[in-house]
């Protein structure tokens, strides 16, 4: 009978293998998983660390200043001035020049910034230098915090653009009508110095309350995209004053930590691009799979082992087996067809025995059977 290929050696065999097998990928799986999710979990807290000290920093730049512009610029002292021209007379070297040196003492915390005041009864305007000339891009400014301040009915705030962050404030300070605006121009390079350069762990945007940008570290891919409303959407939805969300911005999948302030309501978030954050746990998925890789190799082989031992002895039997039969066995592996053998042998065995007792009682009834075959 023709030796067939070995259908019981390769069943023991996987069986091995995925014996080893599965659990190796089960444990490799879950300490990826833990791996990655702990790594995120440790960035988002950085983030909020950060975010948070931001918020302080900010709240502080804002604070400090706007304590400063309230006791440096008394009503009772500024307004006359405001309805006044330079005449060159001594009078208006001495009020002018005080309330020159007025605006240079205006402090936004330890940060560099330019002051401006616009009188619109008058139409002079004054920095810390005196008296200058109004640029078309000067004129645009006020003209636009001058809207802002009307159309919002404010009495004073903060905003900012592509390039600077200002702080607007009307005088008198409760005036339906103004007669002067102050607008202090902080540019971003120096608020940058102050909370923080981009870190690697994500790009600070603060938003207003009304989810407008006045600072913004956002890459220039970032800064293309229409961020500004997925944010504000994200925002939203989230009912909880600090968490984070995931979106997509330019293509890239990218995680926000924010936190909401309670002092003026800004929203301080820190944008991660995901490729960043799972560098470390793509490392950790290539030595996981490494480690995995050699276990199933050495499982494999000591299982290829194993098995070759363990077969062995079914392997001589199952040859013994087809050396002595020249019948049509059943398509099956080695231990079915063994057993199907041994059937075929007990089967044979009763028949033989029933024959027997046939040919016994025979024998008794013709009288040939002798003494010694009965006892």
């Amino acid at each position: 009978m023709t030796i067939r290929s070995s259908k019981f050696l390769v069943r023991l065999l996987l069986f091995s293998v995925m014996l080893g097998t599965v659990p190796t990928l089960i444990i490799g799986w879950l300490s990826y998983s833990k791996a990655a999710t702990t790594i995120q979990t440790k960035v988002n807290e950085a983030n909020q660390l950060i975010i948070s000290q931001t918020e302080s920093r900010i709240e502080g730049i804002i604070q400090l200043t706007e304590i400063s512009v309230t006791d440096s610029l008394v009503p009772a002292k500024l307004q006359p001035l405001l309805h006044r021209t330079w005449t060159n007379r001594y009078e208006d070297y001495i009020d002018f020049r005080e309330l020159q040196l007025t605006l240079t003492r205006i402090k936004s915390a330890d940060i560099n910034s330019q002051v401006e005041l616009y009188s619109l009864a008058s139409g002079w305007a004054m920095n810390t230098g005196g008296f200058f000339e109004p640029t078309a891009e000067d004129e645009s400014l006020k003209k636009r915090m001058l809207d802002t301040l009307t159309d919002s009915k404010l009495n004073e705030f903060w905003t900012g653009d592509a390039s600077s962050f200002y702080y607007v404030r009307k005088i008198p300070f409760y005036s339906s009508s103004p007669e002067a605006v102050f607008i202090m121009t902080i540019s971003l390079s120096d608020l940058s110095k102050v909370v923080g350069e981009s870190h690697q762990l994500g790009s600070l945007i603060i938003l207003d309350n009304a989810q407008q940008a006045v600072f913004s570290q956002l890459n220039e891919a970032w800064k293309d995209s229409d961020y500004a409303a997925v944010i504000a959407s994200k925002l939203q939805e989230a009912e909880a004053n600090n968490g984070s969300f995931t979106m997509e911005l330019a293509g890239r999948q990218t995680e926000a930590v924010f936190r909401k302030s309670a002092f003026n309501n800004w929203t301080y978030l820190s944008l991660i691009d995901m490729n960043e954050t799972t560098k470390d746990s793509r490392t950790i998925a290539y030595y996981t799979l490494a480690v995995v890789s050699v276990i199933l190799l050495v499982t494999g082989l000591f299982a290829w082992i194993g098995s070759r031992r363990v077969y062995t002895p079914i392997s001589k039997l199952y040859r013994s087996v087809l050396a002595s039969t020249d019948e049509k066995l059943t398509d099956g592996d080695e231990l079915g067809l063994i057993g199907e053998r041994f059937q075929s042998l007990v089967s044979q065995q009763s028949r033989m025995q029933s024959q027997l007792k046939d040919f016994f009682v025979q024998k008794l009834l013709q009288g040939e059977a002798r003494s010694g075959e009965i006892a």
